[in-house]
């Protein structure tokens, strides 16, 4: 993704610019749908995913199936940007252990390797008589960060028009969508032990305000 563009163009706004400025702007109700113009990815507010699918754009889920199957969007086609690395020589295990050691334990997550069928996956999912000329190319992910990145990507494919959801399935809570699935959609990113964060904290505070009253009771006998 380049941005330096923005510091030699007066043409473009600084909202436009700052990365974290646009996606502040984007996620309000009046701005919706932004872009600094031709070649670059559009931004979608998550309130107005729905909205840009009724439009005629084809709404593309790129996440993980471990988040795919805890929770989705009814109108979404499933391309996962990244697959499960399931190979298991020397190598691949040791960086299996560094992932579950460093950030799987606590998320879910698992060693993952590109998706060599994405783009045969999106064209599937999207194109029409047109060809990739002519597609509206509507991509989510849970942060927003991997589709940004995607979006980018089939742009610089020939891909016509491609925007993705700012903040991702993240920004979505308290939204009504049409989902399907265990868990919330804005919460279908947790796994490991952070699903169970706030019933661990739960538990502890439980467990710390049954020992202050022991405490009190025990000070009373004395």
């Amino acid at each position: 993704m380049a941005y330096a563009s923005c510091a030699r163009s007066s043409a473009v706004s600084v909202t436009s610019c700052r990365p974290a400025a646009r996606r502040r702007a984007a996620r309000s109700a009046d701005m919706p749908l932004a872009g600094p113009g031709p070649g670059t990815a559009l931004m979608v507010a998550p309130s107005q995913l729905e909205a840009r699918v009724a439009e005629g754009w084809t709404l593309v889920d790129i996440r993980d199936e471990r988040q795919h199957a805890n929770a989705r969007l009814k109108a979404a086609a499933h391309v996962p940007l990244f697959v499960a690395d399931e190979s298991q020589g020397a190598s691949v295990l040791g960086r299996k252990a560094v992932v579950f050691g460093t950030i799987g334990w606590w998320g879910g997550q698992g060693l993952t390797k590109e998706n060599r069928d994405f783009v045969s996956g999106i064209e599937a999912a999207a194109l029409k008589a047109g060809g990739r000329a002519s597609a509206k190319v509507l991509l989510v992910c849970q942060t927003g960060l991997r589709s940004e990145v995607a979006a980018q990507r089939l742009l610089a494919m020939g891909f016509g028009q491609v925007a993705y959801v700012v903040g991702g399935l993240n920004e979505a809570r308290g939204l009504s969508l049409d989902t399907e699935g265990e868990m919330d959609i804005w919460d279908a990113g947790k796994g490991g032990l952070s699903q169970y964060f706030q019933t661990i904290i739960r538990v502890l505070l439980v467990v710390l305000a049954v020992a202050y009253v022991a405490l009190e009771f025990m000070k009373d006998g004395q």
